[in-house]
């Protein structure tokens, strides 16, 4: 290029190696030509056809030629998927990539922007999942309906003194009740579980299904009540009769299904209204703090009326109550680590 000295009335020579390359030279007070000047001297009314056709009387445009043995393609694109088809480019377009060497380029991929947070799982929003707690929530308001009289019968014989005996009509209505009532506690035990992980282990929550969990949790709480329902069958059979085993029975169907409908509006909250986990965890505390202070004194009253009573209770309640509680919060969260294995 030619270049010049702060003074604008002297101007210095060009190199030798730069003179055969610099641009014609033009008056001293000579504006340079650009294409926007070149426009803007035709009329107001000149055609897109004369405005081209001046552009380049006022342009040397060089011919275009490819280079020989060069390879193209496209970005982004295989060889095998697609074959280009070169075209000679607009002389205008020349005019932008005149200074960008012919070839292979490597072209870099760039990301704009901050990749935003995924939205969390969130029962409300899954219709399964609130379809089943409303169905399981009209079927306990529908068997309360068709057995008050008889829990209102079990209400006075709990707090007043065991029942002892009961006619086969109630133990069969009493046996179907206690079948639903133990899977409706499964399942909300399960949506607690879910929630603890999703909240206080969510390594294994977010690299597993909601549902995955969800059935690992309901799994879980059954054969834990399974069990515990046979080991209270073998060790009150062998130890205090039949009589007073069926009475224990009956007294612990009534509690687990108080324990069931207390935990039906903490769930419901749960889900419906995102309860946070500090409330949610005193609420669950409570519940089950109560159900086993009834039951521990339901367990004096049936079994340990003695003097010697209160030894033989704290065996009883621990052995049977405290123990596979224990182990099931300990099962819970060791065996779910294994769900990422799964999925």
């Amino acid at each position: 290029m030619l270049q010049q000295s702060t003074d604008s009335t002297t101007t210095r020579p060009l190199p030798a190696d730069t003179a055969a390359h610099a641009w014609p030279a033009r008056e001293p007070h000579e504006r340079p030509k650009t294409v926007y000047r070149v426009l803007k001297s035709l009329p107001a009314d000149a055609t897109p056809a004369q405005q081209d056709s001046a552009v380049r009387a006022n342009f040397d445009v060089p011919p275009l030629t490819f280079p020989a043995g060069r390879r193209y393609h496209l970005p982004l694109a295989k060889d095998s998927d697609v074959t280009p088809q070169l075209r000679e480019p607009h002389p205008f377009e020349h005019q932008i990539t005149r200074n960008v060497p012919w070839g292979e380029q490597p072209l870099t991929l760039h990301t704009y922007g901050q990749a935003g947070d995924p939205l969390p799982y969130r029962f409300r929003t899954d219709d399964y999942v609130t379809s089943a707690l409303l169905l399981s929530f009209f079927l306990v308001v529908w068997i309360l309906s068709r057995s008050r009289h008889q829990l209102g019968h079990a209400l006075k014989d709990f707090f007043s003194r065991p029942a002892r005996n009961a006619s086969a009509n109630h133990e069969a209505t009493a046996l179907q009740g206690r079948t639903f009532v133990t899977f409706q506690m499964c399942f909300l035990l399960g949506i607690l579980f879910t929630d603890y992980t999703q909240e206080k282990l969510p390594a294994v929550f977010n690299q597993s299904s909601p549902y995955l969990v969800l059935l690992f949790g309901v799994t879980m709480c059954a054969a834990y009540f399974a069990l515990k329902a046979l080991l209270y069958r073998l060790v009150n059979v062998t130890f205090f009769g039949r009589e007073r085993a069926e009475a224990w029975r009956n007294t612990y169907s009534l509690v687990l299904t108080g324990e069931g409908l207390a935990l039906l509006p903490v769930t419901l909250l749960l889900v419906y209204f995102d309860m946070d986990f500090e409330t949610l965890t005193v609420s669950f505390v409570a519940v089950i703090a109560v159900a086993k202070l009834l039951l521990t004194w339901q367990t004096y009253r049936l079994f340990f009326g003695t003097p010697l009573g209160c030894v033989h209770l704290f065996l009883y309640f621990c052995g049977l109550e405290i123990l596979p509680l224990a182990l099931l919060w300990r099962a819970l969260v060791f065996l779910s680590q294994y769900l990422i294995t799964i999925t």
